[in-house]
């Protein structure tokens, strides 16, 4: 783990663990939530500190009784690809996204089966705080309403971001990771397991991002229901619309696609 601290040159990281095979697919050991204390409101954002109080390595990960206790300080400019999944998946800090900024493609896979869920993931807007804003939160000295838009990490150059697992946004946070801290991506995807926003919710959402190009939701829903939100099936497509620009729905529990045909 040391030598990520000496690797100003990594482009793709994977960060995994072994699987084994089961009748449900391929699974891996995954922690209770109470040794994981991934949501742990004393933990979150602490720098060098447990919850006991006893010292945190610099370097990535530091023993804390039964399991190690992961973190992440580790600047990777030139990282490009960030693919994580089974507990590693479970235990990422959105915050840690700030020390990426050239990262391209972000692929979260927690590999929990949904009748074995975990303790879901849910996301904040302070997990979009840059370290220094967020401390500053944390002891109570920027009190607003509203946070202004540039206290948040960017990632201007994520252009794909995949989450499969319990991933459970709040209200604004979807608006604000693809609007503001990462407004250039082409393409998300929502698997198993993942709350987000509804295809209601999506729809103007999208038309708001100028690159967006393939929206893939776990979602089930006829094609009536489809196409009085304004999209289109793929087989209903005219020759005039093929030719404007379009953001393409692939809505995992319904067969086909569906398009949303947007004005020049």
């Amino acid at each position: 783990m040391d030598s990520l601290h000496h690797s100003p040159r990594l482009e793709h990281l994977t960060w995994s663990m072994k699987t084994y095979e089961h009748s449900k697919g391929n699974l891996c050991y995954i922690p209770s939530a109470e040794e994981l204390e991934f949501d742990d409101p004393d933990n979150h954002g602490t720098e060098g500190l447990d919850t006991s109080g006893a010292p945190v390595s610099n370097h990535g990960f530091q023993s804390i009784g039964r399991r190690p206790r992961y973190t992440w300080n580790w600047h990777l400019p030139m990282l490009s690809s960030l693919h994580i999944t089974t507990m590693f998946a479970l235990i990422f800090d959105f915050q840690w996204l700030q020390y990426l900024p050239n990262l391209h493609r972000l692929h979260l896979d927690s590999g929990v089966p949904m009748d074995q869920r975990v303790r879901e993931r849910r996301i904040t807007l302070k997990d979009l705080l840059e370290d220094q804003q967020m401390q500053q939160q944390q002891r109570g000295e920027n009190r607003t309403e509203e946070t202004p838009l540039n206290l948040y990490f960017s990632l201007p150059k994520l252009e794909s971001m995949v989450l499969d697992g319990c991933w459970v946004f709040e209200e604004k946070v979807m608006e604000v990771l693809c609007l503001f801290v990462a407004p250039n991506l082409h393409w998300v995807y929502f698997g198993r397991g993942c709350v987000s926003y509804t295809l209601q919710e999506w729809i103007p959402l999208a038309r708001k991002m100028p690159h967006m190009e393939n929206v893939y939701l776990n979602i089930r829903m006829t094609c009536d229901e489809a196409q009085k939100m304004g999209l289109i099936h793929e087989y209903e497509l005219q020759g005039e619309q093929r030719n404007k620009r379009r953001i393409q729905y692939h809505l995992l529990a319904t067969p086909g696609h569906f398009h949303d045909v947007l004005d020049p």
